[in-house]
């Protein structure tokens, strides 16, 4: 559902000259939208600090960049690579991934791009559309396993992992680019906001209208108009969706989702199909909710229970959608 493209801010973030009026930033980012929206007493224009964020993280993060330093690490011919003395981005991002990994037994594994690139979901689309060779997906998970990757940070400040491994934190990256300005915007003092990327949010305070922001989630279908299934309010927190009814590639005449088992090396083939979590940190909603995914419905319950998240999964009953969830999303058991 999330693919890290360009950060591209467009010129046409905008806000009003008023002072007292609310502010609204729009624009492209990771090969999607974004919208900003906040408003109070210290409210001031923060296009110029927005643009250069995104394009920080782009910097770091996007595998759509030969120039971006996870492309460069990705490219290396041994096993480490300097890693710039001002991206930050970068480490914050992998200490994250780092800790849902281990929470998620594997589950999420940034180290899975060589099977993301040979299902085609990569930057580069293979020339075959036929299903990868069983064999390569052995050797390629064979590569993966985030828990080898290793970091040091220290004055010649080094990023080391096994020769062959590729990372990808699509699925983190962009709710930690909502983090990012979230943060942006309360280092100035503003308590009333919402930032959204590609359908990743964060909000805290009220609306200008003084009402809460209410946050709605997609009804899972692959084609037709978008609609909504439920409306949640979001107060001082996260929230992320990710689903397999929209992005998916067909090979060998059948359709696969984007979501990879780490484990197998083949796309999920249960019956779930979106979860949304709702947590504090949008950066660990996204990865959460990518979990959950990989999971299924009912481990993702048992997942969700442990770690103590609200979880709303949708899933398929012999066609018929049905809801489950946890925490707030509980009643809808």
């Amino acid at each position: 559902m999330r693919v890290l493209a360009a950060f591209i801010v467009a010129a046409t973030l905008f806000s009003c000259a008023q002072k007292e009026e609310p502010f609204q930033l729009a624009g492209k980012a990771q090969g999607t939208t974004f919208s900003i929206k906040y408003h109070g007493p210290n409210a001031v224009d923060l296009s110029q600090e927005v643009s250069d964020a995104l394009n920080g993280i782009d910097e770091s993060l996007s595998l759509w960049r030969p120039d971006s330093f996870i492309s460069q690490v990705n490219a290396r011919t041994d096993s480490m690579v300097a890693m710039p003395r001002n991206d930050v981005y970068f480490m914050e991002v992998f200490k994250l991934a780092k800790k849902v990994f281990q929470e998620s037994k594997g589950a999420f594994d940034p180290s899975i791009y060589p099977l993301i690139k040979a299902w085609g979901f990569g930057a580069v689309s293979p020339d075959s559309e036929d299903v990868p060779d069983v064999d390569s997906l052995r050797e390629a998970i064979m590569i993966g396993g985030f828990d080898v990757v290793l970091a040091e940070v220290g004055p010649e400040k080094l990023f080391i992992l096994p020769r062959g491994m590729q990372l990808d934190f699509n699925a983190i990256a962009q709710g930690y680019s909502v983090d990012v300005i979230a943060e942006i915007l309360e280092d100035k003092g503003i308590t009333d906001y919402m930032v959204e990327i590609g359908g990743e949010v964060r909000a805290n305070g009220v609306r200008p209208d003084g009402k809460a922001w209410n946050i709605g989630i997609d009804r899972p279908i692959e084609d037709g108009e978008r609609s909504l299934i439920k409306e949640v309010q979001v107060e001082d927190e996260s929230l992320a969706t990710s689903g397999n009814y929209r992005k998916a590639v067909m090979r060998g005449g059948k359709r696969y989702s984007h979501t990879i088992d780490p484990e197998t090396g083949y796309p999920v083939t249960h019956n779930l199909l979106s979860a949304t979590v709702v947590t504090k940190s949008c950066a660990l909603a996204d990865a959460y909710a990518t979990v959950c995914m990989v999971l299924g419905t009912e481990k993702a319950l048992d997942f969700a229970e442990r770690k103590n998240l609200d979880v709303y999964l949708i899933y398929d009953d012999n066609g018929v959608m049905k809801e489950k969830g946890t925490g707030r999303f509980a009643e809808s058991n």
